[in-house]
């Protein structure tokens, strides 16, 4: 084989090679974006499942303090600010309890 050859043969594997690469550096930019994708998924994750548990405190506040209004008034006729506060706990109840639904569903019933 020629030198001619030979320089021909490794100019044409030089370019596969290159291109190759060319092909690998794009794969590389592609998972790193994915993985800044992933882990800003995971975030938000982390953020959606923080606002759950901070809604299920407040609703299991919300209902401590809707028990103790309902305990406090058992024997007695409500005054209109007792009134006034059931009745914003019992609307704040139904609040929280539509944004836990929004945030899961409940299951569709079975037939």
């Amino acid at each position: 084989m020629s030198c001619r050859r030979l320089l021909r043969e490794v100019s044409r594997l030089t370019a596969g090679v290159n291109t190759i690469i060319t092909r690998l550096d794009r794969i590389e930019a592609t998972v790193n974006r994915e993985e800044g994708t992933m882990a800003t998924v995971s975030e938000t994750l982390a953020a959606i499942q923080t606002q759950l548990d901070d809604v299920g405190t407040d609703l299991a506040r919300e209902l401590q303090d809707l028990l103790n209004a309902i305990a406090a008034a058992s024997n007695r006729e409500l005054t209109d600010d007792e009134q006034r506060q059931a009745d914003a706990l019992v609307a704040k109840l139904g609040d929280l309890k539509s944004q836990i639904d929004v945030a899961d569903p409940p299951p569709p019933p079975t037939t």
